[in-house]
């Protein structure tokens, strides 16, 4: 998960705080999952403390510094990204809107690029995944399995309702192999510089990413649709969830 922080107040409002609610509902899948939040400096005290307060285990883990040089995480992503995207887009890291200022919600533009740019940090697992800042989760080895995830390159949740097939920014679980680090590549060169270049958030983790991975990729795919119950997140949008209410997820973690 990617928080970045975009100026004062955005460490201590409604939808870190919303955020930082989530997360006992990763940490009961201990067996099953660590969960990383990537943000900046001003950030980790307030998450640090949070963590403290409600006992985290020790499956949910807050890094601010990056690579050797121990870079902050923009500073670490525009690299990184620059040095991943220039030899298809030309751009150079000027002319990339990963600078201080940027969108929060931006940053989902650059979830397929997840694997690659945290190459470093996701090293050893078998896995990688993505979700959203306000979704919460039950136990997730009853809806996705061991095998799902040695079998398939794309395990991704839906909404029963959806009328089209894409990779959901709620929840999606890659790989850690080359393909699952990659597939962003796909998407091709204009759109990667629109990607890179343009301020506004472009959709590229349901839209983008999923279009090369269904039509033109041999990534093997699972879709997992609907779920016991649903639950109003902080934008008020149905997510899956196993818990009907935020402060009865442990009812659910079973």
């Amino acid at each position: 998960q990617v928080w970045q922080h975009a100026g004062p107040g955005s460490c201590d409002n409604d939808k870190f705080r919303h955020m930082l609610d989530t997360l006992p509902s990763w940490a009961a899948n201990r067996d099953l999952i660590d969960y990383y939040l990537f943000t900046t400096a001003p950030c980790v005290p307030v998450a640090e403390a949070f963590l403290r307060r409600i006992r985290i285990g020790a499956n949910v883990f807050v890094v601010e510094h990056f690579g050797q040089n121990k870079l902050g995480l923009l500073d670490y992503m525009r690299e990184r990204v620059h040095a991943l995207t220039s030899p298809i887009t030309g751009l150079t890291i000027d002319q990339m809107v990963l600078k201080p200022g940027v969108r929060g919600w931006k940053m989902c533009d650059y979830r397929p690029l997840f694997g690659a740019i945290f190459a470093e940090q996701i090293k050893g697992y078998r896995n990688w995944a993505w979700t959203d800042t306000d979704a919460f989760v039950g136990n997730i080895a009853k809806y996705i399995s061991l095998e799902d995830l040695n079998t398939f390159d794309m395990v991704t949740a839906l909404k029963m309702q959806t009328h089209q097939l894409y990779t959901s920014g709620l929840f999606t679980v890659f790989k850690n192999t080359d393909v699952g680090r990659t597939f962003w590549q796909l998407a091709g060169k204009e759109k990667l510089i629109e990607i890179a270049s343009n301020p506004d958030n472009q959709w590229s983790d349901e839209v983008h990413a999923s279009n090369p991975i269904l039509y033109e990729s041999n990534m093997t795919l699972k879709y997992l649709l609907g779920g016991q119950a649903k639950l109003q997140d902080f934008e008020g949008r149905e997510v899956l969830t196993r818990c009907a209410r935020r402060d009865a997820y442990h009812k659910c973690i079973s």
